[in-house]
C-alpha cells in the first residue's frame, strides 16, 4: 500500500513539474542576434550569415548577424556577457 502512495505522489510531482514548460511561449519570441567575432566579409561572418538564414527558415523568426571584431574574439565575448547580464 505504501508503494502505491509513493508511486502516485511521484507521478503527481512529475506532472506538476511539466506545467511551467507547457505554459511558455515558443522560442524564439523576438529577434535573435548571432555574434560573429570577426570583421564583415570574413569566414566567421559568412558562416554566421548562412546559419542565420537556415535558422530563420526553420524557426520562422528573424536572426540577425552582428559583427564584433577585435582582440581575437575577446571583445565579442565581452559583448555577449554584457548583453546576458543586462537582459536578465
Amino acid at each position: 500500500m505504501r508503494s502505491i502512495w509513493f508511486f502516485l505522489a511521484a507521478s503527481f510531482s512529475a506532472c506538476m513539474l511539466c506545467l511551467p514548460a507547457m505554459a511558455q511561449e515558443a522560442w524564439p519570441v523576438r529577434t535573435v542576434r548571432l555574434i560573429a567575432p570577426a570583421a564583415p566579409g570574413g569566414n566567421p561572418d559568412v558562416l554566421a550569415r548562412m546559419l542565420a538564414a537556415k535558422l530563420s527558415e526553420v524557426f520562422g523568426r528573424s536572426f540577425v548577424v552582428e559583427n564584433v571584431p577585435g582582440a581575437g574574439g575577446a571583445v565579442a565575448a565581452e559583448h555577449v556577457i554584457g548583453r546576458c547580464w543586462t537582459a536578465a
